[in-house]
This record gives C-alpha cells, sequence and structure tokens, in this order.
C-alpha cells in the first residue's frame, strides 16, 4: 500500500474555490434588486403601486431647487 491509501481522507482540509454572489441589494434597508429575475419582475411590479417610505422622502427631496449663491465656479486649466 502506498502513503495515500494508508491516510485517512475524511481528516484533511481540501480548499475549494469560493465566488461571493450578490443574492439581493438594499439601499435603506430597503431591498431594490434580487438575483432572480421573478423576484426582481415582482418587485418592480410591487414598486409601481406602492413605494417604499424611503423612496417617497427621496422624491420629495430632490425636487427642491438648489439655490446657486452657496456655489461658486471652479475654473480648471492645464
Amino acid at each position: 500500500m502506498n502513503k495515500l491509501d494508508k491516510q485517512d481522507l475524511t481528516s484533511g482540509i481540501i480548499y475549494v474555490p469560493y465566488i461571493i454572489e450578490t443574492t439581493s441589494t438594499s439601499i435603506n434597508n430597503t431591498t431594490v434588486w434580487y438575483k432572480n429575475k421573478w423576484k426582481n419582475l415582482w418587485l418592480k411590479i410591487k414598486f409601481f403601486f406602492k413605494k417604499p417610505d424611503e423612496l417617497k422622502r427621496f422624491e420629495k427631496y430632490s425636487k427642491k431647487l438648489i439655490d446657486p449663491k452657496f456655489y461658486q465656479e471652479i475654473k480648471i486649466t492645464k
């Protein structure tokens, strides 16, 4: 018998490549994307009829006009 046959193969460590895979993405504790296309479709349909509170607040604040007096022009030259 050679050395490999005598060794107990169940007690060793086997290194296997591991790929991190994103299954879903959440923004402000609200899931906005799934890897599964059917769940993603369901999420889009659900958001069409009922938007999460975080997105409602975002739309409210995004409609505000920006006051230009708080900003200055920056000239970029070579």
